[in-house]
């Protein structure tokens, strides 16, 4: 089968982590994160082992591209940042030298436009890191943003993994809709719920209940409460 990991937080996060990486420390995400961490060097961190040691999952999309980027070098999209790799390597260069060593047909892109354009037909494997760190909020979206939302990410993974004929294993997370609660800001988190069930409408648009099960949960739970006794129907947004 197929496999994509589809998120709004860094494609090295808790919950997408889970999917390839083993660690001691779910913030080990580049080897930047594990200075001092002598007696644990024979731990990879979670972007190395994402890319060298699981190269066939077929769609990567989110956030993170710092940790798979080279200290020395410039964002390409948001030039005053950096990558955070402190051992030199080259990940997103790594990951594509694989594909092409291969001879398997890939993409790597880190925009929206770029997302938007891409042959689905001519691309197997696909990795796209929209932001050096999490995804922008929902509410904070412009519309000029370089950023795809997570229905777009979710439409381009589904049809690309849909054309094996032996199926796929799809995660989706809408995972700034904790980080939203962790901050108290009930106005991102609810605008981030309602991107979620955009994307689970999206799923249901591409997809068939006779083949495919579609699992909507919560990895945790968040203490939310709307108090003050407002009026039925009131706007909560």
């Amino acid at each position: 089968k197929s496999v994509g990991i589809v998120t709004t937080t860094r494609v090295t996060h808790a919950t997408p982590a889970a999917m390839y990486a083993h660690s001691p420390d779910r913030d080990w995400e580049g080897d930047s994160e594990m200075n001092g961490m002598a007696n644990c060097r024979h731990v990879k961190d979670i972007a190395y082992q994402l890319i060298l040691e699981n190269p066939n999952i077929n769609v990567i999309l989110g956030g993170g591209r710092r940790y798979f980027m080279n200290s020395s070098t410039f964002d390409p999209v948001i030039k005053t940042a950096q990558g955070r790799r402190n051992d030199g390597l080259d990940l997103i260069q790594a990951w594509k030298n694989d594909k092409l060593k291969r001879n398997l047909k890939h993409q790597y892109l880190d925009t929206r436009q770029q997302l938007k354009d891409i042959d689905v037909a001519s691309t197997d494997y696909l990795l796209g890191l929209f932001a050096p760190s999490h995804m922008t909020y929902e509410a904070d979206r412009l519309p000029s943003s370089v950023e795809p939302t997570l229905s777009e990410m979710t439409e381009k993974a589904i049809q690309i993994l849909k054309k094996n004929p032996k199926g796929y294993f799809l995660l989706i997370e809408g995972g700034r809709i904790d980080h939203s609660h962790h901050d108290n800001g009930a106005m991102r988190a609810l605008e981030e719920l309602l991107e979620l069930d955009n994307t689970v409408s999206k799923v249901n648009q591409l997809t068939s209940e006779d083949d495919t099960l579609t699992v909507v949960t919560a990895d945790h739970s968040h203490v939310f409460t709307i108090a003050g006794y407002p009026s039925r129907g009131n706007n909560i947004l």
